[in-house]
């Protein structure tokens, strides 16, 4: 978890206001509760298949592997106390503009993830055999073979798909966009005596955007609208009016709700333009 994100403990920290010790405290118990649960759940499975001499094995292995990825991004999601954990998965490693990432679009990270851990595994096997020729020859060898044909097959794919794609060059189905990021200061980001300001800090970098890029699409961060916009038609209508200027659509993050604290808030994503 440090390795992947060493910052967290930190930004927990400074986010919060709160000393260095305790962002650690919290990471180590999200990264507990959130990953290492789902690992040490994979171990008797791992360790069960590994005792077999069989070359589908590390395809098993892998299966085992992606199992335990799914639930950390999927189980608990619903809940009041836990959330998912999809960050850091092992696929993410072959992100990229490469061909091995283009099969991410029929399987998610999920299918580099199980290419990553079939060869992984089968190597593993592979020197667990190495003294025992015997167990080589029957599924070392083999198991590895096995084991690379996700892979081949993934960067196949990816070959074929990056072979049929437009040149970079070629105008056609591309869109520009704008990534605005106001650097809003924790201390004044949920104050609501800032909101009114904060967001004008954002409509004029979009502004700003606008008269040097022209871009069709906008992305405001996560935590962009920290009042709940459908509570301020003010606010609403001063988005719309900076979108129009350019005929242009907004993605923003904030919370969702009445504000009045009735119905159950949820941290959103905002599709906006000027006609609303």
């Amino acid at each position: 978890a440090y390795a992947i994100a060493p910052e967290f403990s930190s930004s927990i920290a400074d986010y919060y206001a709160l000393p260095l010790c305790v962002g650690w405290a919290c990471t180590i118990a999200i990264s507990t509760v959130t990953g290492s649960a789902y690992y040490m759940a994979f171990t008797p499975v791992q360790r069960g298949l590994a005792r077999r001499s069989h070359p589908v094995v590390p395809l098993l292995v892998a299966a085992g592997w992606v199992g335990i990825e799914l639930g950390r991004g999927r189980l608990l999601t619903d809940t009041q106390i836990l959330v998912g954990n999809p960050w850091g998965l092992l696929g993410y490693t072959q992100s990229g503009p490469g061909a091995m990432s283009q099969i991410a679009s029929i399987t998610g990270v999920y299918g580099l993830s199980f290419a990553v851990v079939a060869i992984n595994a089968a190597l593993a096997e592979l020197l667990v055999a190495w003294r025992d020729p015997l167990r080589s020859l029957r599924s070392g060898a083999p198991g590895l073979a096995l084991a690379a044909l996700p892979a081949v097959a993934i960067y196949a794919y990816g070959t074929v798909v990056l072979h049929a794609a437009p040149p970079a060059s070629a105008g056609d189905g591309f869109v520009r966009v704008a990534v605005i990021q106001a650097n809003v200061s924790n201390g004044r980001q949920w104050q609501s005596d800032f909101y009114g300001e904060n967001l004008d800090l954002y409509l004029s970098l979009t502004r700003q955007a606008f008269r040097e890029g022209e871009p069709a699409i906008v992305f405001w961060p996560e935590s962009s609208l920290t009042f709940f916009l459908e509570a301020e038609p003010d606010y609403l209508r001063a988005i719309g009016r900076a979108l129009a200027e350019e005929d242009a659509e907004l993605l923003a993050g904030g919370p969702s709700g009445d504000g009045r604290g009735e119905e159950p808030h949820y941290n959103s994503i905002f599709a906006l333009s000027d006609a609303g």
